[in-house]
């Protein structure tokens, strides 16, 4: 079937129930550790940077549809702006994070 042949009130009820995505972006971070072939760790840090987000795809498909699904989407997406980012990381690797040259610092 074809999206646009729903009524609008059942494409409205869509939009508002899209679900929020976790998204996971992992990275893996070589540190000081793994360049020294004497080191007991050999893999590198690796860090994941959790976020949430809503599929905003919906609005490239069409005029129609992002015209209709815009307001339904913003005030979720302007929620989602208010949401601070989660960082997962092993607790070993903590300082790859904190020390004086680790990436915050980099960043910051």
């Amino acid at each position: 079937f074809r999206f646009l042949d729903l009524p609008t009130e059942l494409r409205v009820m869509i939009y508002e129930f899209l679900p929020y995505q976790t998204i996971h972006h992992t990275l893996n971070i070589p540190t000081a550790t793994t360049s020294n072939p004497n080191s007991k760790k050999q893999d590198p840090t690796q860090i994941t940077l959790v976020s949430k987000g809503i599929p905003v795809q919906l609005l490239a498909t069409c005029k129609k549809i992002r015209n209709e699904a815009q307001k339904y989407l913003e005030p979720k997406l302007s929620q989602l702006k208010t949401q601070t980012p989660r960082i997962i990381v092993d607790a070993q690797d903590i300082s790859c994070l904190c020390d004086n040259d680790g990436i915050l610092s980099r960043l910051f």
